[in-house]
């Protein structure tokens, strides 16, 4: 299935520069791994909030800093920190909503000093609303520049704040550094896989009470967007006081409401897995179910707990393809050096491997399925080929001179678990339109969509979990859910744009599970970023990369149970030249194929990707 982290050039084998037309050297380019995530199990000291006893108000400008970082933490005392930056007479008048917006500052804050005042002007982008459960919603503001008025005080120490909007703006910096993410689990209506349904965990919180914190954010259920294609916990069941400190050998103890009791043994099984996946961090030596105090089961992290996640299938060297003149081929380094994948019958066939443009390979078990796209040749067009049954079941799917993105297989548990091909369900654009496809019959069936996101899509990714997609559209990327229905899918009616930096975005995948890779502009520069799927977290991973569109990327993510095995991998196309994107940014060469022909040449490669 889908992605994961690497963790060494090693794993490349590659020593080329970059090199082409619109993308300069090796040297130019910056590329930046994967930005850890604050410590948040046992020892870590909790991070004090900020109001003016512990803000820095020695001038103007950081009056208004701390102003706006002191937002973070406690969220039923974010006015009064804030307000204790105002002078004493403006205190009383300031009476903002209690929402935190998150914003990015888009441009360096200006400071004016006037003749008895100072005024400190921000620009912002703004991401989201923090809401008391740790999720992130919509912005409900499109205000993009604030005034502050700020002075000295006789008699007083320090800068004041005059006048200030009334509104709390919480820079995504101080996001970054003062909460962590924390994402809680909730199962799929079809309670055959959990769902990640990402929270930030403010780190004012003390080591001891965060258990209890995402305990009760479980027990207020997923999200307006994750609910959508998961459910609560079952019906009438809550947390029941705080999750003690669990002792060196001891499992963590979670008590549940009396109706837990009348759940058997493999509704309690769920429980405990979703438990453990939403309180791994401290729960070293598992997680035991109590019921009104009484215990119920313990649950350790063994193979079935960490399989109810998918993304624990996620592997460390995963194998990679590329398209070489139109023809699907292995790359050098990986799992084996066969050409493409086999088993008793080869998966790709001679006949089918020509004229390919894009490609896709998915392991369900001990089955690999493949989806390509085609041109036929002679003025006939192009088609999809899908083989899930190798050589027995190989369809054809005509799409004449429609253009077509690379086609995606959903993580499908009935497939897994005894590799029954009829249950599997893959998803591709064509001509700004997404469509879904079966191994059974030859046809595309539209996906539907509440509302087209924008003037038609361009590309889209799926997460590992199959229940969440990102489309891309309009040059902005979008997140819904996916929901099984009737065999097939359907789009979730929440539909939520995903800020970033860039404009005249072309591309996206999963680059975790709460994680998107995008390509687009950077003003005049085209970049890849990476950001969290709510929008508030934005990393670098390549800038630099000149005024060459990225027209392609393939994201293989970090797997959530390896945190620290290393940043996601990646491949993209820019000026018709495929890169790989690790550590560093550099171009694919024909000798990192497994098979390369004796009169190769570099700029045949295209549309690299991940056996997921």
């Amino acid at each position: 299935m889908r992605r994961v982290t690497a963790t060494a050039a090693a794993v490349l084998l590659l020593t080329a520069g970059l090199t082409g037309c619109g993308i300069p050297g090796e040297t130019d380019v910056q590329v930046h791994g994967e930005k850890p995530s604050p410590d948040a199990p046992g020892g870590v000291d909790p991070i004090m909030p900020i109001d003016r006893s512990n803000g820095t108000t020695t001038s103007a400008q950081l009056a208004v800093t701390s102003m706006l970082a002191a937002s973070a933490g406690d969220q039923e005392k974010a006015v009064d920190r804030a307000r204790s930056f105002l002078s004493p007479a403006r205190q009383p008048g300031w009476k903002p909503s209690s929402e935190i917006n998150i914003v990015r500052l888009t441009e360096p804050i200006v400071t004016t000093a006037l003749e008895s005042y100072t005024t400190v002007v921000i620009k912002v982008q703004h991401l989201g609303v923090l809401t008391a459960n740790g999720s992130v919603e919509p912005p409900n503001n499109e205000e993009t520049e604030y005034t502050f008025t700020v002075s000295q005080i006789a008699g007083q120490t320090g800068y004041w704040v005059l006048d200030a909007p009334p509104l709390l703006l919480l820079p995504d910096t101080e996001l970054e550094n003062r909460y962590t993410r924390a994402p809680v689990y909730f199962w799929n209506k079809e309670r055959t896989a959990l769902v990640p349904d990402l929270r930030w965990l403010s780190l004012s919180v003390s080591v001891e009470r965060r258990p209890t914190e995402l305990l009760e954010w479980l027990g207020v259920g997923p999200s307006a967007l994750v609910g959508q294609a998961a459910d609560g916990l079952p019906a009438n069941v809550k947390p029941k006081g705080n999750v003690p400190k669990a002792a060196d050998g001891d499992p963590l103890e979670v008590n549940l409401s009396a109706e837990a009791g009348a759940l058997d043994d493999d509704a309690i099984w769920q429980l405990g897995a979703q438990l453990h996946w939403t309180l791994r961090d401290y729960a070293g030596d598992g997680v035991q179910v109590k019921v009104e105090g009484q215990a119920r089961a313990t649950f350790a992290a063994d193979a079935r707990v960490l399989g109810a996640n998918p993304s624990s299938e996620l592997i460390d060297d995963p194998s990679r393809f590329a398209i070489y003149d139109g023809r699907i081929t292995r790359m050098g380094g990986t799992q084996t050096q066969a050409p493409v994948p086999t088993g008793d019958t080869p998966l790709v066939t001679p006949e089918t491997n020509t004229g390919v443009s894009v490609a896709s390979f998915s392991r369900f078990g001990q089955r690999t399925v493949g989806a390509w796209v085609r041109d036929r040749g002679n003025g006939e067009g192009r088609e999809l080929v899908i083989n899930a049954e190798a050589p027995t079941k190989l369809l054809r799917i005509p799409l004449g001179d429609a253009a077509a993105g690379r086609p995606v297989w959903l993580w499908t548990p009935g497939a897994t678990a005894d590799q029954r091909p009829e249950s599997l369900i893959g998803l591709i654009v064509v001509n700004g339109r997404l469509q879904q496809f079966g191994t059974q019959e030859a046809r595309l069936t539209p996906v539907a969509l509440s509302s087209q996101p924008g003037p038609g899509i361009t590309a889209m990714a799926v997460s590992y979990d199959g229940q969440r997609i990102a489309l891309v559209s309009g040059g902005r990327v979008f997140v819904t859910a996916l929901i099984r229905a009737d065999a097939g899918v359907k789009a979730g009616t929440v539909i939520r744009e995903v800020p970033t930096s860039l404009t005249a975005i072309t591309a996206v995948d999963f680059a975790g599970e709460d994680l998107l890779m995008v390509a687009g502009q950077n003003g005049s520069q085209s970049a890849v970023v990476e950001v969290t799927v709510d929008g508030v977290d934005e990393q670098d991973r390549a800038t630099g990369l000149g005024s060459a569109q990225v027209t392609y990327l393939a994201a293989y993510p970090v797997n959530p149970a390896r945190p620290n095995s290393g940043g996601s991998q990646a491949a993209y196309v820019a000026n018709n030249l495929a890169y790989n994107l690790l550590s560093t940014s550099l171009q694919i060469e024909t000798r990192q194929l497994s098979q390369p022909p004796a009169d190769a040449v570099d700029n045949k490669i295209s549309a690299p990707f991940f056996l997921e």
